[in-house]
Order: C-alpha cells, then structure tokens, then sequence
C-alpha cells in the first residue's frame, strides 16, 4: 500500500543477484494472488468474497486490501479466509502493499532464486531480495530443509513479522519479549516481534502467548497488512485523505487534507463504508466535515474509512458585512470593527447553530456567522448562521413571556412562531401606557412589536387576553358582580353566561356559591371587558385523617381527631360520601357511616366537603411492626399510612397455597382489606405480576390456558372485576388476545387482577452491562429503549430459560417485554443462513432454497419486517434476488428481519 518514502537499500543488481542465486526450474501451480476471474462487473474491482460474510471479524480488512489490489483471491472467486497463507503469497501481497509490484514485474523473468516458488511469484520474490525484504542467507538455508517446497510453505507468525517490519523499512526492536513462551521465538527473529507488537501490528493471545512458528491465516495477514497501512503516506492516485464536503446518492466531494481543490468520487452500490475499528457503516454516516481515507481508482470511490480522527478546524466569527455568491467570496466584519475578506470553497456548506443546512442566499447582513476551513487552508469549507440579523414591525399573539431570559415567544402575523430578546431599555407599552416590566405581558396578549437587529425594542399591548381584578365580595345582582377594590372602592362589573366558578373544596360550584366575605379574583376578556372566571382565593380545604364520629345529624356532625379534640361541620347538600374513592349508595352509607366509625375528612371553613371511609389501602410496604401488630405502606400519592392489622389476618401471596407476615417484605407492593365494622386489617395480598405465552381463551367461562418459561401449562380463572386490556393499554375483548404471543398476568393474592397483551419492543441488543445492570435495545425505527436488570431478567432462546443478562450478545435480535414490576423478558430471535427463492406479497410470505434435510421452504414474514444490506442500508423485499444470500431472523416461526450478505 502507499509506498513508504525510505532511503534506498544498498542492493545487489539483477546481474550480480542472478549470479548469487541457484539454478533450477520453477514449479507452475494454480495459486491465490495471481489473477480474478470474479471481480465486479460494475467497478471491475474485487470488493468482496462469496466466503467473507458481513459478520466476518476480517471482512473491513480484507475489503480495504481488495479495493486496493493488494489481495485478489484464488481463481474460483473466494478468498478462503481460514486457509494458511504461503510464504510465497505473503510476498506478493508486502511488494503491492509496499507500491513496488509495477518495479517488481517490470524486472527479469529468467531469474531462478532456487526457493522452488511457482512461476509466477519468482519476479515478486526477486524484488523483495533486492529491497532486502527476505535475506538470501536466510531463505536459502531454509529452502534446503524441510520436504515442502519453500514458496508453498505456511507463513509463521515470526516470520510474517520480520517480513512486514523490514518491508516498513523500520529495524528490530532491543530487549526481551514479555510472552509466557518468548523462549520458543527464534533467535534471529525476536527483534522483528518486538517491533511488530510495539508497532501494534501483531498481538499476542488471551494466554500471554505468541506461538511464533503457528502459521499466519488469510484472514490474519490481511488484518496485518491493514494495520501497517497507517506507517505508510498516501500514494494520492489511489488514496485521499479529508472531510467530506457534500454527498449525493452517486457521488462524494472530499476536501483534501492538505488543502487545494477539493476532489469527486463517485459512488455505486458496491461502495464500501466502515469505521477506523473495521465496523461497517452506513452512507449517512458521511456527513459534512466528517474525516475520512478513500480508496479509489479512476475516480470511482471503493472503500472509504471514517478515521475518527480529530478535525482540525479553523474558525473565524463576525458579522456578515457583503455576499458575493457568483464570485464565492463573503466580507466579515469581526469584533474589533475591522473587515476581512474570505473565498469560499466550491462545495461551502451553510448551516445554522442546529446543524439544519441553508443557502448563501440565506444569509443577510448582520448576521451573526462562523466561518471554518481546514488548518492551513485560505479558503473556507463552512458557514455557521450562528443568528440571523432581522429587522421587522408587525403584530402578533404573545404565546410565552421568559422574565429571566428577557424573551417573548409570539405568533407573527405570517402564522409562525418566534421568539426573540429585548434589548435594554426596550419601551413596554399598554395601549400607550407605560408598563413597569415583562410581567404585565400575559399569554393571549396582542401586541404590536418593533425588532432591529433581531433584537425587540418596543411592545405595546393593544388588547389584553385576560383583565383581572381582585376585591371583596359584596353581591351579585341579575348579571351583575359587585366588588370592593382595595377593601374601599366597589367596583361593578358584567358576569358572562356560564362563567367558571373555582371555589376550593367545593365540587362544581356556581355564583350561587357565593359568600359574604369572599375574596375574589375576577377574569375579564380584554376584547369584551366582561366576567368570564371567578376564583375564590381565602377558602382552603383542610384534610383531616383518621378522625372518629362522634354525632351524626341529617344536617351536621361532630368528630374528635386523635387528640380527642371536638370538629363540628356542617353537611350540605354538596357534602360527598365515598367508600374506597367511589362514591356512596344510601345502602352504603347506613352500613359503613356511623358513631364510632373512624373516617378521612376534607372541610373548607365548617362546611364538610368530603367524607372518605377506606376499608382498602393499596401500596408499597415501609416496615411492618410485629409488637405492635402494625403495617406501614406509602400510596400511589406519597402518603404514608400506619394501620393496625388484626392477630389472624390473612395473608396471601400469588402462586403460593399458603403464607404468612413471614412474606410481606419491606418493598413489597400490597392491597390492603380492612372490615365494614373495623379498621384493623383483615387482609394482605401480595401483589406480583408474571409473563405467560397464551395458549387458548373460553371467553364464555372468562378461563385462560397458558404456559409458563419452562413450559408448564398454568390454568387462569378470571372473575368479573378482573380487567382484560390490550396493547395500548385500554381494555380488551378476552377473545382479542393473540393466540401464542406473551401475555403479563398481575395478581393480588391468589386472585388475578389483570390479563395484558403487552406491546413488545423487537429490535437489536444496542447496550449490554451486566455489571452496572444496564440493557437497551434500539428497535427497528431507531429508537433506544433502556432496561434496567436490577429486578432481575428471563431470557429464552428457543426452548432454554436463563435468569441471567450474559446469555445475551450484542446484536442479538430480540422481542422485549416488561412486566408490572420492571422486569425484562427477552426472547431471542433464532438466526438463519439461507439462499433467497422468492416473496408472495399477497401472503406476505418468503421462500428460500432447501440446503439440507429438515430445511423449512416458507416462512410468514411479519407485518414491519426489517430488510437491509449487510451494511445497514434499508432494502425492501422486491429488491432481493433469487439466490441472494440472506441472514433470516425468526421470532415465534415469524420472520421479523431479513439481511442480505
């Protein structure tokens, strides 16, 4: 690959090196490296190999050394990545790595080494004696041991890195290697390890061995040869390094990195894109100034690596003072006054501060603008619209008033919404009329504003939303509410039709509801000046808990609270009665209302607004106290309740035929009965939720058959009150549950509360961090779903159960679900190799080639089957080929994602 710049070696010349070497007579073989007879017919370069598939570790390496032409593969088309690579191959491949193939095959072809290579390697051979790539000595006697011929020998794993060492044109490295069998690395050969390691081209293995005389695979010394590219400059007739200016569907402009014109590639399909660590990419990958390598040949683009490496950028900020876009120049005027004139690359590429692309003709004067271009370059590659000068008079409807931002967000009289700042000293008017600051500008307000510079400099609101006016209560009359003002000044004003009335404590309230002695606050619509909101503001809701009734009359009650202190109220006919949050039956109340019954409260003055008798508390438990025979649970609303629980009360916990406070732990989600005549706790139930696949529904007897993880059949009856709900959550017909999908089942004691077809996340295992307990997956729409794996997690590959995150991998593709308590359940999807046959649309049905008895030919494909390259690009199912070769995931016998290799 790109030619290392090196002094040249003292070298033996042709004539003096044919004298040195032995007579004899090349053997002819078919052999890897020689020729292709299956490159593209697109590109007429070899990209890939039927037998590297896209989850091949080697594959961005052998694709990078295969757009290059430093391997080509065997005649039959493949690569064989697994196979030991020859001595006499891996020369071939270090001389093209090394730009010195077109020196090597200029030279002599009546040269005889006498190192019983094939014919066509001997002119490659030569060249590397000559560049003292491969020692003579060394090479002669190792030509004369051994039975195999020395070309078709295996490559070790010392002698590969002595090979590229030398062909880098660096020297051996001194002191001793670090590995547990350094002893077995040849003598003449352990300085070229060393440096082979130091240079990061060679690694040892998880043992802390190096295992210097096992030979070097296709795959490997591909992987080798790509790593050393680094140490060797670009030939720039085959390599371009620099940030992507702009990219289209064929083709890609390139600002070279160390500056001039910029460069266009084109693209195909065939076009290969990964990462600096071999992972493949999509082409939107390749977004403005991202750095990149190309490999390319006839201006057609083949491989294009995203380096990752650090941009260096210059920027420039000011104000934009002149545009000229015919001559691509632009003058700045900068923040100490000075103008500065800036060309701009053909391909410039504008974008405001969110990264959203522009036009030149977008940008005006005064704008606030950032200019970038590549260090040690003159002109510029990019704009940033940091702000945008604007200057306008309007309008507008005020949506939002930010007081610490000095900032109003308004809908202008074109329909859009816009926010901008004041400046200092802006003028704040109402209808003319000074107004002290930003908080006399309400929602709703319309305004007419003035903006220079981007910057508002007066408001004046010309019809307010709302009025308000705030005074006591004295009468109302007809339509008419009177007020005092400051407690002195009765004001009247008109009340309109259906006027809201907030009263706290008080259900529905009216006009109606009205008292002496009220404070309110009027509403008034700026446009009518009438009453359209009244709010009484000085009557609060006291909450009393636990409070005992001592007297109940039709007409009042008198209750004492723990201090045994006396609370007379009086009940109205908007007084409210509930039993456990529903309200009350005159049944109900004659059993549950009465002298000695302890009661919750809501009272506003002596009025009773709310009675609530609680015979059920649902919550998670806080501590549970044996001696004093009393549990603690905090409520969906955060309250802490302490109730007394009876010496035999029940206790019950799902799946368990029998249990005991034993099982009521601190942190256990609980439902709470007390009787109708008690308030000691009758009942505990354990609240637990468990994931089922449903096997069958009788919807006339509510009963449910399913089966457990391990597959055990489990049986489910459903009473009246248990809720069946769908989906998205709503209740659900029991016979619209999906045969053979999960379902979470929650129950509360023994009894089950609810059935749910819960909605499953299907995508692809993103993250993965069994240590911190953390699990995403990012579904086929691209979204990132994140587990947490505290509570535990169940994962299924086929017929086997684990409760443990490490069963998974990354990239497995997998159907997710939760259940009441947070935890995952995660079912693998079964991964195929198969030969594509063809797609029924009307049966959204996919075939495949039968490669092996058992071979399953057809297969339902779901509703949002996922189809992609192997690269990641979206592909739909009338884009695949008979006999492409596809990776099909199964979920339930369902396809849910094809890829094709």
């Amino acid at each position: 690959m790109n030619h290392k710049v090196r002094k040249p070696f003292a070298v033996l010349t042709t004539a003096a090196l044919t004298a040195s070497l032995l007579l004899g007579t090349g053997a002819t073989a078919f052999a890897a490296e020689t020729t292709t007879t299956t490159a593209s017919s697109t590109t007429g370069v070899k990209l890939t190999f039927p037998d590297i598939v896209s989850t091949h570790w080697a594959k961005s390496h052998v694709a990078k050394l295969a757009s290059a032409g430093i391997v080509k593969g065997y005649t039959d088309g493949g690569f064989r990545p697994s196979q030991d690579v020859t001595q006499q191959e891996a020369i071939v491949m270090v001389i093209r790595m090394v730009g010195l193939e077109e020196e090597a095959l200029a030279g002599s072809g009546d040269i005889v080494t006498g190192f019983q290579e094939d014919a066509f390697f001997t002119k490659y051979v030569v060249k590397a004696l000559e560049e003292r790539i491969i020692d003579m000595s060394e090479e002669t006697a190792a030509a004369a041991t051994g039975t195999t011929p020395w070309g078709k020998r295996p490559a070790t794993r010392e002698w590969v890195s002595k090979l590229i060492v030398r062909a880098l044109g660096e020297q051996p490295a001194s002191g001793a290697l670090g590995f547990a069998d350094a002893s077995d690395v040849s003598a003449g050969a352990a300085g070229y390890v060393a440096k082979s390691q130091e240079l990061e081209l060679v690694t040892g293995f998880t043992d802390n061995t190096f295992k210097p005389k096992d030979a070097v695979t296709r795959a490997q010394i591909a992987t080798i040869l790509s790593r050393a590219d680094k140490y060797i400059p670009d030939d720039e007739s085959k390599y371009t390094s620099g940030l992507v200016s702009s990219l289209s569907g064929s083709s890609l402009v390139l600002q070279p990195a160390g500056g001039g014109a910029a460069r266009t590639f084109g693209l195909n399909a065939e076009t290969l894109v990964f990462d600096a660590e071999g992972g493949s990419l999509d082409r939107s990958a390749l977004t403005s100034l991202t750095p990149i390598r190309v490999i390319h040949q006839g201006g057609q683009a083949y491989y294009i690596e995203v380096t990752g490496g650090a941009v260096e950028l210059e920027s420039i900020d000011g104000e934009l003072e002149a545009l000229d876009i015919a001559s691509s120049s632009l003058v700045l005027r900068r923040s100490n006054g000075s103008l500065e004139q800036y060309d701009l690359t053909s391909t410039v590429t504008v974008t405001n501060a969110g990264g959203t692309g522009l036009s030149l003709s977008q940008l005006t004067k005064g704008s606030e603008i950032r200019l970038q271009r590549m260090a040690g370059t003159t002109e510029v590659s990019a704009i940033v619209l940091i702000e945008e000068a604007f200057n306008a008079k309007g309008t507008g409807i005020v949506q939002t008033v930010n007081a610490a931002a000095r900032t109003v967000t308004f809908t202008d009289d074109k329909g859009s919404i816009v926010t901008y700042p004041l400046v200092d000293g802006a003028t704040l008017t109402v209808k003319g009329q000074p107004l002290s600051d930003l908080s006399g500008i309400q929602s709703g307000d319309t305004i007419a504003y003035e903006i220079e510079d981007s910057e508002i400099v007066s408001v004046d609101i010309t019809v307010q939303k709302y009025v308000t006016k705030t005074g006591d209560f004295q009468v109302i009359a007809g339509d008419t509410i009177t007020i005092k003002v400051n407690s002195t000044t009765p004001e009247a004003f008109i009340v309109r039709p259906n006027a809201a009335v907030s009263i706290d404590g008080l259900t529905n309230p009216t006009i109606g509801d009205l008292q002496v002695g009220d404070v309110v606050q009027l509403r008034l619509s700026g446009a009518t000046n009438q009453v359209d909101q009244i709010t009484v503001t000085n009557r609060n809701v006291t909450k009393l808990q636990n409070v005992t009734i001592d007297t109940l009359q039709a007409e009042y009650m008198i209750v004492r609270d723990s201090k045994n202190a006396v609370h007379f109220y009086k009940i109205t006919d908007r007084s409210m009665f509930v039993l456990d949050g529903t309200a009350m039956t005159d049944q109900m109340f004659k059993t549950y209302v009465a002298a000695g019954r302890k009661v919750d409260l809501s009272v506003t003055s002596d009025q009773l607004v709310r009675l609530d008798v609680v015979t059920k508390v649902s919550g998670t438990v806080t501590a549970v106290n044996a001696t004093a025979r009393t549990i603690t649970v905090s409520t969906a609303d955060n309250a802490s309740t302490t109730l007394p629980y009876a010496q035999y009360t029940v206790v019950e916990v799902p799946l368990q035929s029998s249990a005991g406070f034993a099982d009521v732990a601190v942190g256990a989600k609980v439902h709470l009965s007390m009787g109708y005549n008690t308030n000691e706790v009758q009942m505990i139930q354990v609240e637990k939720s468990f994931v089922y696949t449903l096997n069958s529904v009788t919807a006339a007897t509510r009963t449910v058959s399913a089966k457990d993880a391990k597959g055990s059949s489990v049986s489910l009856a459903l009473d009246s009150e248990a809720k069946v709900l769908g989906r998205d959550g709503q209740p659900a017909a029991l016979a619209s549950l999906t045969i053979g999908q999960p379902i979470v089942v929650n129950y509360a004691g023994r009894r089950v509360v609810s059935v749910q077809e819960p909605a499953a996340v299907v995508g692809k295992v993103s993250t993965l961090d069994t240590t911190a307990g953390k699990l995403s997956v990012t579904d086929y729409n691209g979204n990132v779903k994140n587990y947490s794996l505290t509570g535990g997690i169940s994962v299924q590959k086929g017929t086997t159960v684990s409760t443990s995150a490490s069963s998974l991998m990354l990239n497995d593709r997998v159907s997710l679900i939760v259940d009441a308590q947070g935890k995952p359940y995660v079912y693998v999807a079964q991964a195929e190799t198969r030969k594509f046959s063809g797609y029924d649309a009307a049966k959204n049905e996919v075939s495949f080639k039968i490669a092996k008895v058992g071979d399953q030919s057809k297969y339902t494909a779901e509703a949002n089957v996922k189809v992609t390259t192997a690269a990641g690009a979206a592909m739909t199912m009338n884009q695949l080929k008979e006999n492409d070769t596809i990776v099909v995931y199964l979920m339930n016998g369902k396809i849910v994602e094809l890829v094709k290799q």
